[in-house]
């Protein structure tokens, strides 16, 4: 999956570019349009991931799929306009993306431990349960730990 982070940036970039290139906004169609799909092929990429169980990113069309998406919702995002935009700016889904470092560091090492402490764990099983722990866990780390130091007052050369 690493060898196309590039190719999908580059593409997402492009698609951007040409979205914020046109000085007329994008009309309610084409923005509909737009989120439609990219939505259709990251739900599609992601059922394919959890109940396929096999390694999903060595089908060519799982990585057609996964550039897709990226690129569409991209450029969709970026414009600033439409029903995506509009739904994740939500409060809701704000918060979310304030949380999301948490999200992300915790739910690789909470996955892997999970595949060996059971490992006949069926893929929606174990995809239901790490969730359920990442967002625990990580509710705990932003609130109790990352907030309260993003808000403690620093003094350089102090020691607590």
């Amino acid at each position: 999956m690493q060898p196309l982070s590039l190719p999908a940036g580059a593409i997402a970039a492009c698609c951007v570019h040409l979205a914020e290139r046109t000085t007329r906004p994008l009309s309610r169609r084409t923005a509909a349009l737009l989120t439609t799909t990219g939505l259709a092929a990251a739900t599609a990429v992601a059922v394919s991931a959890v109940l396929g169980g096999a390694a999903p990113h060595k089908n060519q069309q799982y990585l057609a799929a996964t550039v897709a998406s990226t690129a569409v919702l991209t450029a969709t995002l970026c414009t600033g306009r439409g029903p995506l935009s509009r739904l994740l700016s939500t409060d809701l889904l704000t918060e979310v993306g304030r949380m999301s470092a948490p999200l992300f560091l915790l739910h690789l090492p909470i996955y892997c431990l999970l595949e060996r402490g059971r490992p006949g764990l069926h893929p929606l099983a174990l995809f239901l349960v790490g969730t359920a722990v990442t967002w625990f866990l990580s509710l705990l780390t932003h609130y109790l730990l990352a907030e309260r130091l993003a808000t403690r007052r620093w003094r350089p050369g102090s020691r607590g």
